[in-house]
């Protein structure tokens, strides 16, 4: 049954006579009102082709839709507009309320790469979802707790889209001047390179061969073999130390490049299925998404698909070798302090095979082995 009201306009000179006029058509009028001889009434919308058949002297304007039908006829005509709003507050909303940068404030880098790490800890990312005030002063207490040691105060500023954080490096004086008494010995074996006494008795030379253990800065000062004095030794002592290190390194390798082209898009996770507003149009992408709005049982999230190229590559055995060799002085890069010099490298063995090189690799490196006891 068609319950759809509608308002129409009529020319009246007499209001009670076109009442009856309409009246006599079996029309209900549910609600009218009369000014400058217009007569203004609410009908079905049924009724309204009988009155344009049978009265069609009496109509001024066209119907308009009355109610729930009014507001459904306006949410059609404008409905491109409607959306474009909506999708605007949708946009606007999403970027007020994401994280485009984060700036760590600190002259020194290690500490910045901390503070970094600790906030990707925290899940404050590039793209992710801003945190509000009590979150953030929980981070920050998070981060102050576990690097007790060092650092000394953080603060974490959101400005606009982007988090701005100061840093202070704890510094813990240690005294240099221990006042009891100990050796230099080394950590290592290896070959005396170089010796600098500051306290205590030199033990080993230049090119000394020494074990783990040995002393190498004696903290007794002797003079014609009887003991003068106790100190607690110090000193810088250098030796040439031996390493051999093992690497892989497969032949066969996949590249993956970016085309530029990206798409944004909006999944609706279930826990089960996930489900794509848009039409994925990229062959082959690499996705990203950020949470939006979290329900007891599906999740809205803001994707980000950048299109990519992969292919398959195989190396040569020279390049093979090359890499194998670079695998081979960046992992003892990692072993060894900036200071720390690699004094001599060579290839001790080599297997080839069609899917990858064994490398067998040996360093001598020059480091501090003396360390206090």
């Amino acid at each position: 049954m068609n319950n759809k009201y509608i308002w129409i306009t009529c020319s009246c000179h007499n209001y009670y006579q076109t009442i009856l006029k309409i009246n006599k058509l079996n029309i209900n009028i549910y609600d009218s009102n009369y000014d400058n001889n217009l007569l203004n009434i609410k009908i079905k919308d049924q009724d309204y082709k009988t009155i344009k058949k049978y009265l069609p002297s009496l109509l001024v304007k066209n119907k308009y839709s009355a109610g729930i039908g009014k507001i459904h006829k306006l949410i059609h005509k404008y409905f491109f507009i409607i959306i474009s709003i909506f999708i605007s507050f949708i946009i606007l909303f999403i970027l007020s309320n994401l994280t485009l940068d984060i700036k760590v404030i600190h002259s020194k880098k290690d500490i910045r790469n901390l503070i970094y790490n600790a906030l990707e800890d925290e899940g404050i990312t590039k793209l992710s979802w801003k945190k509000n005030y009590d979150e953030l002063a929980k981070i920050k207490n998070n981060i102050l707790k576990k690097y007790q040691d060092r650092i000394e105060w953080i603060e974490i500023e959101s400005i606009g889209m982007k988090y701005i954080i100061r840093v202070e490096e704890r510094i813990i004086n240690r005294s240099s001047k221990p006042s009891h008494y100990c050796n230099v010995i080394a950590s290592k074996n290896g070959v005396i390179t170089d010796i600098k006494t500051v306290k205590g008795d030199a033990k080993v030379t230049r090119g000394s061969y020494v074990k783990k253990g040995d002393i190498l800065i004696g903290g007794s000062i002797n003079l014609n073999e009887e003991i003068k004095a106790q100190v607690c030794a110090s000193g810088s002592v250098k030796a040439e130390v031996w390493y051999i290190v093992d690497v892989t390194m497969p032949l066969k390798y996949t590249k993956i490049n970016k085309t530029g082209k990206n798409r944004i898009n909006f999944l609706i996770d279930d826990g089960i299925n996930s489900y794509y507003i848009l039409r994925p149009r990229l062959k082959k992408y690499k996705s990203s998404k950020t949470k939006l709005i979290s329900f007891p049982s599906i999740n809205l999230y803001l994707t980000k698909d950048e299109e990519i190229i992969i292919k398959k590559y195989k190396y040569s055995k020279d390049e093979a070798l090359e890499k194998a060799i670079l695998l081979a002085i960046s992992k003892i890069n990692v072993q060894k302090k900036d200071k720390e010099k690699i004094i001599t490298q060579k290839v001790l063995k080599k297997e080839l095979n069609d899917s990858k090189i064994n490398l067998e690799m040996f360093f001598s490196i020059e480091e501090e082995i003396g360390v206090v006891d």
